[in-house]
């Protein structure tokens, strides 16, 4: 297989996940929408909000860093604490933490 053939099968790839993904994007919140109340839906689109623009920040420069270097550690990418999809899922689980109010 030659390496144009494997760049545009990894790129197809990739869009079908990131297609996926915003989809689910979109299925999730039209379900939490019709859950929820109003208030308790304003609370979770900020809570969500929050943690995108924070992943955001902390992703920023991360794949060019990681293209540039020569040599590799754990602790370069932060991974002593797990992966960072292991991360991102224990954020997310703690903002469905129940609370006096109702479910944040």
């Amino acid at each position: 297989m030659s390496a144009s053939l494997k760049v545009l099968k990894s790129a197809g790839l990739l869009f079908g996940i990131q297609l996926v993904q915003r989809g689910l994007g979109i299925v999730s919140t039209l379900v939490l929408a019709r859950l929820l109340a109003p208030e308790h839906f304003g609370i979770v689109a900020l809570v969500t909000i929050a943690l995108q623009f924070f992943e955001l920040l902390v992703e920023t420069g991360n794949q060019q860093y990681i293209v540039q270097k020569d040599t590799r550690r754990r602790s370069q990418y932060g991974l002593e604490h797990g992966h960072p999809d292991q991360i991102r899922d224990r954020r997310a689980r703690y903002c469905l933490l129940p609370s006096p109010g109702g479910v944040v």
